[in-house]
């Protein structure tokens, strides 16, 4: 015959291995509907926005992830002035926070991006329609 001790262990172990499972539920539940945070979260900050520019509106914006490691990217897209669609032109990964990218008008069909340093490129786009895009990058830490 089991002692009470015995009785009392079973009965603990078995109430916590259901709460845990309960709350592991509850929480993936969550999660799957976005009401819990995740590891792979990414928070997107417009940085800022340029009107007017080469005949495009330009915004600027930092995406930042907690995956295992901290993951940022600062963005640059355009789109013609009082359209919704924006393109992509050029996603790098920051080497400090606070160099932001500059954009300004060389003429009618060409902009130029400035920045002083980046830790990587993502990716780099010439051409948009008849917008030529000319970058000046001064160090790029891994090429």
């Amino acid at each position: 015959m089991p002692s009470l001790a015995s009785f009392v262990k079973e009965l603990l172990f078995w109430t916590l291995a259901s709460a845990v499972t309960l709350v592991a539920i509850l929480y993936l539940l969550l999660a799957t509907v976005g009401l819990a945070p995740t590891p792979y979260d990414c928070i997107t900050e417009t940085r800022g926005r340029i009107s007017g520019v080469s005949g495009f509106d330009f915004e600027i914006s930092e995406t930042d992830c907690d995956t295992l490691a901290k993951d940022a990217a600062i963005s640059i897209f355009a789109s013609r002035p009082g359209q919704a669609r924006k393109v992509l032109l050029f996603k790098f990964d920051p080497a400090y926070d606070d160099l932001m990218p500059v954009v300004t008008s060389v003429d009618q069909h060409t902009v130029q991006i400035s920045i002083p340093r980046i830790s990587s490129l993502f990716l780099r786009r010439e051409k948009l329609k008849d917008l030529f895009i000319i970058y000046k990058i001064d160090l790029i830490d891994h090429p």
